[in-house]
Order: structure tokens, then C-alpha cells, then sequence
């Protein structure tokens, strides 16, 4: 069988993972993230940014320009991966 990073060149196997059931959640609901009135994308940006570049985030909540979207998900995954690989 293959594994998530098979054909990826140097990346190490996982040695774990964890997934959610978005939609039945209790706490989420499906729901997505959405800014108080007078709020403004630098408290997205606030969001993103990392904690002592050791602990990182993404997430639609943390995408300035789609927030909401799979998108702006995928978009911020990819930016916080390029944070790490810093």
C-alpha cells in the first residue's frame, strides 16, 4: 500500500495522524471562522503568525485574502509548511 509520501524524496513516513469529522462536531458544527465588526485582515495575519517558530498555524481562519474558503485552507497549509521548512 502506498503511503502519504510515497514518491516524495526525503520526506520521513508519518508516525501518526488525526482527522475530524468536521460537519458532526459538536463544537464546530461545519461551521467557519468569521471577524467582529471593525475587525481587519491584520487580525487574520495576527492568527497566522507563529509562536516562538515552534508551533505554527493554518486553517481558513488564518488565510487574509480567502478566509472561509478550502482554499484559503489549502493556500494557508501551504505557507505555514513553508514557515516550518524555514
Amino acid at each position: 500500500t502506498p503511503t502519504p509520501t510515497a514518491g516524495a524524496a526525503g520526506l520521513p513516513d508519518p508516525v501518526a495522524f488525526a482527522r475530524s469529522d468536521w460537519a458532526g462536531d459538536p463544537f464546530a458544527r461545519g461551521s467557519g471562522s468569521f471577524l467582529r465588526p471593525g475587525a481587519t485582515t491584520a487580525d487574520r495575519e495576527a492568527l497566522a503568525r507563529p509562536i516562538q517558530d515552534r508551533v505554527f498555524f493554518a486553517g481558513e481562519a488564518t488565510s487574509a485574502d480567502r478566509p472561509g474558503t478550502v482554499a484559503g485552507a489549502y493556500a494557508s497549509g501551504l505557507r505555514a509548511a513553508g514557515e516550518v521548512d524555514r
